[in-house]
């Protein structure tokens, strides 16, 4: 037998070893050791295997367009104008993209980070934080404030007018929601993709209630309570898409509640502040304290936006994400209903039932 026959037998012989991974000494068992099935198993323990495994199609979730709570906040700025259905105390669906439907680690969050002790907690009490600010403001301009306006500018024709400003309002916010959520999407900055926008949308709603305050004009004021709700938008909704990205799977109910509790409060002491400021107003002195009940809300927006910044861990910049190409379907894909879902439009007839009848006992009555 010659030699290289020789040492072909001995390799047939003996088994081929495992080796550990380049640039490491030692063998991982289970996994370096492990033998490949597509050689060592026939075809029938593979057409076996095949029978009895799980074909799954996981749903593959469209960026912070299909995240729960970005629509949560839709159906709240979409609800018409009190924020009734903003305060949710209950826990959020469960999110298609959490570490507990796979192997993920659970203290992980989904932008990829890993926050300490410290900075969950500053996640709790920036979000818990930065909702009881920003709904207090929106609440009393929305079931106080603006119903006050309006009924002072337009007299008899109060009750019209303030349907037809709410109803240009829930339209407006409809479309701007997907234009503030794939331009957030797709923001590319040292601070981020989603603090340039709250930072942009406070400054644009504090500047128009406090130019609102001022207006004794019926269409200047439909203008800007506009422009109010455009900020509102742009601040609302990048918050709700950073809080379902830096928050890990682990802690993200607790956090979750924390921030219902703080849009719930936020609402009643935004009502309470307003109808205390306004309440021993007499006819010749109603414009002068509506106009100062207003200025005071615009500040705490501006405090609401730096509390919230400053009390959370500072967002990664966003300068290195791989640019992607807006896409036509972006805009739209949040107003597709969804595909195999029977109920959906019994569930969307009730809610949207249940919003109008507690929109209009809140606002008109």
């Amino acid at each position: 037998m010659t030699e290289d026959n020789q040492h072909n037998a001995d390799e047939q012989q003996t088994p081929m070893q495992p080796q550990p991974l380049p640039g490491q000494v030692f063998v991982r068992p289970g996994i370096d050791d492990r033998p490949d099935y597509e050689k060592t198993l026939t075809e029938e323990a593979k057409a076996a295997l095949k029978r009895l495994a799980v074909q799954q199609n996981p749903r593959v979730p469209e960026a912070s367009n299909e995240r729960p709570e970005v629509q949560q906040t839709l159906i709240n700025t979409e609800s018409g104008s009190p924020l009734t259905a903003f305060a949710h105390l209950d826990a959020a669906v469960p999110n298609l993209e959490s570490s507990f439907l796979d192997l993920r680690d659970p203290m992980t969050a989904p932008d990829g980070t890993t926050p300490t002790k410290p900075q969950v907690h500053r996640l709790t009490a920036g979000f818990a934080l930065g909702a009881l600010l920003f709904t207090a403001p929106m609440a009393a301009l929305n079931s106080v404030l603006i119903p006050q306006t309006i009924s002072r500018l337009s007299g008899t024709d109060r009750v019209t007018d303030l349907a037809l400003l709410s109803v240009v309002g829930t339209l407006l916010t409809f479309l701007m929601n997907a234009w503030i959520s794939v331009g957030s999407d797709h923001s590319y900055c040292p601070l981020g993709r989603r603090t340039p926008w709250i930072i942009a949308g406070t400054v644009l709603t504090a500047t128009s209630v406090a130019i609102l305050s001022s207006c004794d004009f019926m269409p200047l004021v439909i203008v800007f309570w506009l422009f109010t709700l455009i900020g509102y938008a742009m601040v609302s909704m990048p918050l709700a898409a950073a809080f379902g990205e830096r928050v890990p799977d682990k802690f993200r109910d607790r956090a979750d509640a924390w921030r219902g509790v703080g849009q719930a409060f936020g609402q009643v002491l935004g009502i309470i502040a307003a109808v205390s400021l306004t309440w021993a107003a007499d006819d010749s002195g109603w414009n002068g304290t509506t106009r100062f009940a207003m200025m005071v809300f615009a500040l705490c927006l501006v405090a609401a936006g730096m509390a919230t910044l400053l009390v959370l861990p500072f967002e990664g910049s966003s300068s290195y994400l791989p640019r992607e190409d807006v896409k036509k379907g972006d805009y739209f894909s949040q107003y597709r209903p969804p595909k195999g879902a029977p109920k959906f439009f019994i569930a969307f007839a009730a809610r949207m039932f249940a919003i109008a009848a507690t929109s209009g006992i809140a606002i008109y009555q």
